[in-house]
């Protein structure tokens, strides 16, 4: 016989509470709210009654031991799942332990007995490292394959050249107008009112890391294009949908221009993908593993923290625990500061001892000269008057 279901009328309405937080607030999708509220209420049901300010330690490593008993179509839960529907969990208290009658009741350890193992967590990161993923080499033979003068000849290494370069999502890679391009500060503005659908709803400005430079050539000689010889208005796609016009003569062979309208859905770019790949003589990988690979040689090139967060964060994971809780959301000049310092350290590996040594020289001076501004500013100023005082 199933056993009923104690319901504790407190714990309904903070986790009514939180849903609010998350729709309105965070502003995430509706799948992504109901997944989060889906992990939060197998808590409460495994509660059983149990008022969330009286979860303790005990409470918590014994549910993090439940959640592994749990089973799909008779299989074991991947160790992935049990992760995110722990990490579920984790937030909910993070936000939970704010909130006016939990400060003091809720403890801060509880989050560490809710908490995989580290092998655990080690082995989840390994396998999703092992993840395949074209490597720059690849993609840069896959873009110098592209050969011809028609537009779309001239867009398809463009795409793949900002995916690989920020990693952006297929999602908004579509619906980018030119008015978002910054191209002075190489800056672009994700905003879901013009379509650009951002993780979590909200805007999201996304830095171009400039560490390949025949990337960087590609997309901006494509946005180049798009100005000075279409006339594209400011309102117009960055990736505009293929006009599938036949040329007269050429067998059904279509004239590979573009229109000015977008594309209506992410497929669009998967079918490029797979017939540049194919075309190329090369294994076609989606656009969700070009975005992995944007990640991989980033995250290579970084070292140090801040600069890993910035990373997790230009691509738009900004409520990863450990970017969030440590560094907080970094501000987009903070952001674009810590991205430059990774591309100009990998390009400093590419230069003789002389340039390393006078570039050393002009950072020192540059110093030199910050110091001793300051050093002016804080000495006291002439008011002035004092020499009609000594007449």
């Amino acid at each position: 016989m199933r056993m009923q279901r104690n319901y504790n009328m407190e714990n309904a309405k903070k986790m009514g509470d939180y849903e609010f937080r998350l729709k309105e607030g965070k502003r995430f999708s509706v799948r992504t709210v109901q997944s989060k509220m889906r992990y939060v209420n197998e808590f409460d049901i495994f509660l059983n009654g149990i008022d969330f300010r009286a979860v303790d330690n005990k409470i918590a490593a014994n549910y993090r031991e439940h959640v592994r008993t749990f089973e799909k179509n008779g299989n074991r839960l991947l160790l992935k799942t049990i992760n995110n529907k722990l990490l579920s969990v984790i937030q909910f208290f993070i936000w939970l332990k704010k909130e006016d009658g939990y400060k003091i009741k809720i403890k801060e350890s509880i989050l560490d007995y809710f908490e995989l193992s580290n092998t655990e967590k080690k082995t989840i990161l390994t396998k999703r490292n092992l993840q395949k993923f074209p490597p720059l080499d690849h993609i840069l033979e896959l873009i110098g394959s592209i050969k011809g003068d028609r537009e779309v000849d001239l867009r398809d290494p463009a795409l793949i050249s900002l995916l690989t370069l920020t990693g952006i999502r297929d999602g908004a890679l579509i619906n980018l107008q030119i008015k978002d391009l910054d191209i002075r500060e190489m800056i672009i503005t994700v905003d879901p009112e013009t379509g650009g659908t951002p993780k979590g709803g909200i805007v999201n400005y996304i830095i171009i890391p400039e560490f390949d430079k025949v990337l960087v050539e590609h997309f901006l000689k494509w946005v180049n294009y798009l100005t000075s010889e279409l006339n594209f208005s400011p309102q117009d796609p960055i990736f505009p949908k293929t006009d599938n016009k036949i040329s007269p003569g050429s067998n059904l062979i279509p004239v590979g221009n573009v229109t000015n309208e977008f594309w209506k859905s992410t497929g669009s770019i998967s079918m490029m993908l797979k017939k540049r790949f194919k075309a190329a003589g090369l294994k076609y990988y989606s656009p969700h593993t070009l975005r992995s690979s944007s990640y991989q040689i980033l995250r290579k090139l970084a070292s140090k923290p801040e600069e890993i967060a910035a990373i997790w964060q230009n691509m738009g994971h900004i409520n990863s625990r450990v970017s969030e809780l440590h560094y907080g959301i970094l501000p987009i000049n903070e952001r674009k500061m810590n991205l430059d310092n990774i591309v100009d350290g990998a390009n400093s590996n590419d230069l003789s001892l002389d340039e390393k040594i006078e570039l050393l020289r002009k950072e020192l001076k540059k110093d030199f000269n910050l110091g001793i501004q300051e050093i002016l500013k804080r000495l006291p100023k002439d008011k002035g008057g004092d020499d009609k005082e000594e007449k």
